[in-house]
């Protein structure tokens, strides 16, 4: 098999160069901030970014499924619901009057520990941005009517209970907002004050310390479900958020199954091809976090044959560690990953996201240093000793403080109507160069300065409305496959470089292109780009690769047409 279809003609290649200092470390890593508290126990933190003419509004709410009572569950999920149906003097929906002011990044999510909700505004918007918010924080009870609630809940909850609940974990002194972007902190504080501050408190929440379930012995269950194929999971109760085993079994989960090479992929999916996934993770909540395995056997494959690989790896892993290599990988990985998040100054990973949650979580806008550090100095003996104690085969602590003297402010925003909304300002774009080599490539550069990060966008004039007619799926097969090899490596080595240069390639068709992206750490930009280069110019499509690739993507059409999200689709 051969290299790229001549069809494929490159048209576009876009980078965006990130000109800052190289070689970014953990201490390196900062997110200026400035934050204030309102009389009424708000939590404010600001973080100014100019570059473009928007503001981050992020306001997390410390409140999640774990303060559900016994009887009276699903209340969480059912006031991120009820928080989009519109307040007291904003009626109507509000993702629909959010969309109207040109916002983006507009979500709302809840989980064990918090509730969010979140978006990108104009900075001429913001003004009814934080009039919006705080009509929903602080009216929502005088527009929500038994019909809303039943058509959530099915009359499952009373109306009583509703009200109780919001009054209680819905209050200014159990909320952080996080503005960030084009906003200075006289102005945050003013306009803040202003459509906040008049809103009560609400009463004191308690909120538990770590309280890890540690199990003994095995505990096995089997069930029956309408799937294609066999899967077995693998639970540990593990320490909490911001512990230092907790950021250690981070680790050693990207160890397990980040990558072609990590143990799990390469023995179970790559090389035995016993199971179409397998995967490790850790799930780290506020008071006690789950470190889980998962694998999904082949079709018709040997379920029990899929768990005693999986028991052989993780002893492996238990007796010897990982090594300096894989150290080295899921280093760079995790930093990488949270660099790409901060680029943006909101939405899941961004610097309010980021601001926000540790200051719920650990009472500061910059803990997340501390598990920066902790990773970049980790050892090999670290990961090692953490999964001995919690991967192998329990003291609660409540303290309770008094609340502080909160008061309602005696005057608040005028809410007979919202606020005016100015013209928004010219949106300034980074000046674009362009240029043609020599062989027709057209480039286009476009510098921003604020991250050390490079990306390259790779545009070929072809999808999958190219495909041959009869042989639907070749172009997805073969960008699918840019990473199975190339003349001078194989698929293991083309993953283990991408991962210790922390760098991400990705390659996919949709109906009119195909694209192939780098994104680079300037100070690893070289070696990621020949790294890129040899994936599109040198590609073998190797017939081994294609007959594994071909029943991946066989097995995962099985798993969608069972799947209820992909059903609903």
């Amino acid at each position: 098999m051969g290299g790229l279809p001549m069809r494929f003609r490159a048209v576009v290649l876009i980078f965006v160069c990130a000109l800052a200092a190289c070689g970014l470390f953990a201490q390196d890593v900062d997110i200026p901030f400035k934050e204030f508290t309102l009389d009424n126990g708000l939590t404010v933190i600001v973080h100014e970014d100019h570059k473009a003419p928007i503001v981050a509004v992020n306001l997390w709410y410390h409140v999640g499924s774990k303060n559900e009572r016994p009887g009276k569950t699903g209340f969480a999920h059912l006031f991120e619901h009820l928080m989009f149906g519109g307040s007291e003097h904003a009626k109507g929906r509000y993702i629909d009057a959010m969309e109207k002011i040109g916002a983006t990044d507009l979500n709302g999510t809840t989980n064990n520990d918090r509730t969010n909700y979140f978006e990108n505004v104009p900075t001429s918007a913001l003004d009814y941005t934080l009039w919006m918010e705080s009509d929903r924080m602080g009216f929502l009870l005088g527009q929500l009517d038994q019909k809303t609630l039943d058509l959530q809940r099915g009359n499952a909850a009373s109306m009583d209970d509703v009200k109780e609940w919001f009054k209680t974990y819905y209050g200014p002194s159990n909320v952080v907002i996080c503005l960030a972007g084009d906003i200075d902190f006289k102005t945050a504080k003013e306009k803040v004050e202003k459509y906040f501050g008049n809103i009560p408190p609400g009463p004191p929440v308690g909120h538990q310390e770590a309280w890890i379930a540690k199990m003994t012995g095995t505990h096995r269950g089997v069930v029956q479900d309408r799937v294609p194929q066999a899967r077995i999971y693998k639970v540990w109760n593990v320490p909490p958020d911001g512990t230092p085993d907790g950021d250690y079994l981070d680790l050693v989960s990207d160890v397990l199954s980040s990558g072609k090479s990590s143990r799990f992929y390469k023995r179970l999916v790559y090389d035995d091809q016993i199971a179409t996934n397998a995967n490790a993770f850790v799930d780290l909540r506020e008071i006690a976090g789950q470190f889980r395995i998962q694998a999904t056997a082949k079709p018709g494959g040997d379920l029990a044959q899929v768990e005693k690989e999986l028991e052989e790896e993780l002893a492996r892993f238990l007796k010897d560690g990982p090594t300096a290599e894989e150290l080295a990988r899921v280093k760079a990985q995790y930093q990488a990953n949270f660099i790409r998040g901060i680029e943006r100054i909101g939405g899941f990973g961004g610097k309010s996201d980021q601001l926000a949650r540790n200051q719920v979580f650990h009472g500061e806008p910059a803990h997340y240093k501390v598990s920066l550090k902790r990773v970049q100095e980790a050892t090999a003996e670290d990961l090692k000793a953490a999964a001995n104690r919690w991967l192998t085969d329990g003291v609660y602590i409540l303290e309770v403080h008094p609340f502080p003297d909160y008061k309602t402010a005696a005057a608040g925003a005028d809410r007979t109507k919202p606020p005016t909304i100015g013209t928004p300002p010219a949106l300034k774009l980074p000046k674009l160069e362009r240029a043609t080599l020599s062989n027709g490539l057209k480039v286009i550069l476009a510098e921003r300065h604020e991250v050390p990060l490079v990306s390259f966008w790779l545009d070929l004039d072809a999808g999958y409305a190219a495909d041959p007619a009869g042989q639907p799926g070749t172009s997805t097969m073969a960008t699918s496959l840019l990473s199975g090899g190339t003349k001078t490596r194989n698929a293991l080595q083309i993953s283990d470089e991408e991962a210790l240069l922390g760098a991400q390639i990705a390659a996919y068709s949709n109906l009119d292109l195909s694209v192939v992206r780098l994104s680079s750490l300037k100070s690893k930009l070289d070696s990621s780009l020949e790294l890129y280069s040899d994936l599109i110019l040198n590609p073998l499509f190797p017939e081994d690769d294609f007959k594994k690739q071909q029943k991946l993507q066989i097995a995962a059409i099985q798993r969608e047409q069972t799947t209820p999200i992909q059903m609903g689709l």
